[in-house]
C-alpha cells in the first residue's frame, strides 16, 4: 500500500503478484482478496487495462464469501472503479449504490479501507457529473450517495489520519457540485496540504485537478 501511494506501481504490483500464490495455497480468502486488489489497483494506473477483466473475474466471487465488511467494501469499490473505466456504468452504479450506505453506517476499524473508499467516492462523483451533463433523472440519488460517501470519509479520517486528504477532497467535491464554491476551495486546499504531507502523489494530482476544475468554473 505504501509503495502504491508513493507512485511506485511496478514495485507494488510485483509484491501483490508474489503474495497471491501463497494465499491461494493456504486457502486464505482475505489474503487472496488483498493480493488481487493490489494487482488491480496498480494495473489500472499503469494503463494495462487488458489485464483488468481477468482480475475482475477472480474478484467477483469474493463478494459472496464470508469476509469482513471492510474487505467486502474494498472489493466493491475497486470493482466499481474498474467497471467504470471499462465503460460498464450500470455495473459500477449497482456496486456503489450498495457500498455508499454501508460506508456511511460503518465505524472504520482498518486503515486499508482508504483504497476502497477512494474508489467508491470517485466512482460516485464521476457518475454524478455524467448525470448532470445529461440532465439525467437520477441526479438526486447520486447526490445522496455522495453525501453518504462523505459521511464515511469523515468517520474514517477521525480514526486514521491517512484519510485526511481524501476526506477533505470529497467534502470539497460535494461542496462544488451543490454550488458552495468558497467552501469547496477551502476543503480542496486543505486536502492538497495533507496529501503533500503524507507524500501521496496520486492523491495530490487528483486534488490539483479538482482545484483546476473549480477555478475554471468559478
Amino acid at each position: 500500500l505504501g509503495l502504491r501511494y508513493r507512485g511506485r506501481y511496478e514495485e507494488s504490483l510485483t509484491y501483490s503478484r508474489g503474495c497471491y500464490p501463497s494465499s491461494l495455497s493456504r486457502g486464505d480468502l482475505q489474503a487472496q482478496s488483498w493480493a488481487l486488489l493490489g494487482q488491480l489497483q496498480n494495473t489500472i494506473p499503469l494503463g494495462r487495462m487488458e489485464e483488468v477483466p481477468a482480475l475482475i473475474e477472480k474478484l467477483l466471487p469474493m463478494l459472496d464469501e464470508s469476509l469482513e465488511v471492510e474487505v467486502i467494501q474494498d472489493v466493491r469499490g475497486q470493482l466499481a472503479d474498474a467497471y467504470l473505466r471499462l465503460g460498464q456504468r450500470d455495473k459500477a452504479l449497482e456496486l456503489v449504490s450498495i457500498a455508499a450506505p454501508v460506508m456511511a453506517a460503518t465505524r472504520p476499524a482498518n486503515f486499508y479501507l482508504v483504497a476502497g473508499y477512494t474508489a467508491i467516492s470517485q466512482t460516485i462523483f464521476t457518475l454524478w457529473d455524467e448525470a448532470i451533463a445529461m440532465d439525467a433523472p437520477n441526479q438526486a440519488d447520486l447526490q445522496k450517495l455522495a453525501e453518504q460517501a462523505v459521511k464515511g470519509w469523515k468517520a474514517y479520517a477521525r480514526v486514521f489520519p491517512i484519510g485526511q486528504p481524501a476526506s477533505n477532497m470529497v467534502q470539497g467535491q460535494l461542496a462544488r457540485r451543490i454550488g458552495n464554491l468558497a467552501k469547496a476551495k477551502t476543503f480542496l486546499q486543505t486536502a492538497l496540504e495533507h496529501a503533500n504531507n503524507f507524500e501521496m502523489p496520486l492523491e495530490a494530482n487528483i486534488i490539483k485537478g479538482e482545484i483546476a476544475n473549480l477555478e475554471a468554473n468559478s
